[in-house]
């Protein structure tokens, strides 16, 4: 029985394969595209400062927030990631414990965009 079935499913694999080869895929008549029938236009470039003066990035204004000791001195805070709530624009997402893993985003950004540094070292 069990081989008869397998040579039954074999054969109707084989002629469907075979049928499937045979069959003439459809013509389309249809040569354009979208970009074709829409007509294009060429646009001018804009950019988008900061300033009303076109400055290089390097000179354009930034916002740095420095949280000195005294700072950290006067917060309840127990980790990095508790100070940096207190902070405008930042948000962390603790996703451990206790502060052991923080994921930190700035203005919008998202956490790989972001790099934090104490005293020189990278906690990112």
């Amino acid at each position: 029985m069990h081989k008869a079935v397998t040579i039954g499913v074999l054969a109707g694999t084989a002629l469907i394969s075979a049928h499937a080869a045979s069959v003439n895929p459809v013509e389309t008549t249809y040569k354009t595209t979208l970009s074709d029938s829409i007509p294009q236009e060429e646009l001018e470039e804009i950019v988008v400062t900061a300033s009303k003066v076109n400055l290089p990035l390097n000179l354009a204004a930034k916002q740095v927030t420095v949280i000195t000791a005294t700072d950290i001195e006067r917060s309840p805070v127990r980790s990095v990631e508790d100070l940096l709530q207190y902070v405008a624009g930042v948000d962390v997402l603790q996703r451990g414990p206790h502060g052991v893993q923080a994921d930190i985003s700035l203005r919008g950004g998202s956490f790989d965009q972001a790099a934090i540094l104490l005293n020189g070292v990278n906690l990112t």
